[in-house]
């Protein structure tokens, strides 16, 4: 195929916007970066039948940073790498979060876990880039695509916030009138700040208290166990019980320091938790 007609091929797929850092943090070699959305990131997007684009490609249009957020939630479909932590990557990620669009989270092997997002998926990368891992790492990066943008599709909500927090909606975008100085600005600004007024509800109605956290109710997450009677996962069990994913994590961790549940963590390193026998459990309290 002649390069105008795959170029015009690439033009006619759905934008896959890709959340990463542009420039290369400290213990990272110049390019980078560049290199791991060349290599990596892009092929990954074509192959599960996306364009690739991200912050610097919007910015070569002389488009204002505005309008590269605007991209941002424009995107049908968006990955972000969380491999340095870095602060815009970040923001990036909760604004789209915010407003509940499909994102497919990626890092790099052996980068520690962010703690806020912890429960949700991500697939890993190679940092060497080597022939044969880059091809593998294209391939598990462009199924998780396809799997998030379908699950999405189907409102499953896999790797969605609002889903597990149990926000009532996500953010949106209303009409507003032509005239309006900034318009788009203005309506970022507060949907932010309606997300942060519906998170500080949700914190209020669990009896949580900012900096201290409460753990779940141990009991009522036991029962919900048992009933399920297999492995279930932390957002699951926060859905059933109605409680904060971050509640129910400490009391998770409490309950199997106590011995009273079983987890299970699989290699991409997310766990599954199982009740233990409830005659068993009787039996010790009786102890």
């Amino acid at each position: 195929m002649a390069k105008g007609n795959r170029k015009k091929n690439d033009e006619d797929k759905p934008e896959c916007f890709v959340i990463m850092p542009i420039s290369d943090p400290d213990g990272y070699s110049n390019g980078h970066f560049k290199r791991v959305y060349e290599d990596i990131f892009r092929p990954a997007c074509q192959k599960a039948g996306f364009r690739a684009i991200r912050a610097d490609d919007v910015r070569a249009s002389n488009l204002i940073h505005l309008e590269i957020l605007q991209q941002l939630l424009k995107a049908p479909m968006a990955i972000c790498d969380l491999s340095s932590r870095n602060h815009n990557v970040l923001f990036e990620l909760g604004l789209r979060q915010a407003f509940d669009k499909p994102v497919t989270l990626v890092q790099e092997q052996g980068t520690p876990s962010v703690f806020d997002i912890a429960p949700l998926r991500h697939v890993e990368y190679r940092r060497a880039r080597l022939y044969d891992e880059v091809h593998v790492d294209q391939e598990n990066i462009a199924e998780a695509i396809k799997e998030t943008y379908s699950d999405f599709d189907q409102k499953k909500g896999v790797n969605s916030l609002v889903k597990l927090l149990a926000l009532s909606q996500p953010a949106s975008l209303p009409e507003v009138k032509p005239e309006e100085t900034n318009p788009t600005l203005q309506l970022i600004r507060a949907e932010i700040g309606e997300l942060r007024r519906e998170l500080q509800l949700s914190k209020r109605s669990s009896r949580i208290r900012l900096g201290a956290p409460t753990p779940a109710p141990a009991e009522q997450i036991l029962e919900v166990l048992a009933a399920n009677g297999g492995h279930m996962q932390l957002g699951e069990i926060a859905a059933q019980t109605k409680q904060p994913v971050v509640n129910v994590n400490m009391a998770l961790a409490d309950l199997y320091n106590q011995g009273l549940v079983f987890r299970r963590t699989d290699a991409r390193g997310i766990s599954t938790y199982r009740s233990i026998d409830v005659a068993s459990r009787a039996d010790r309290d009786l102890e």
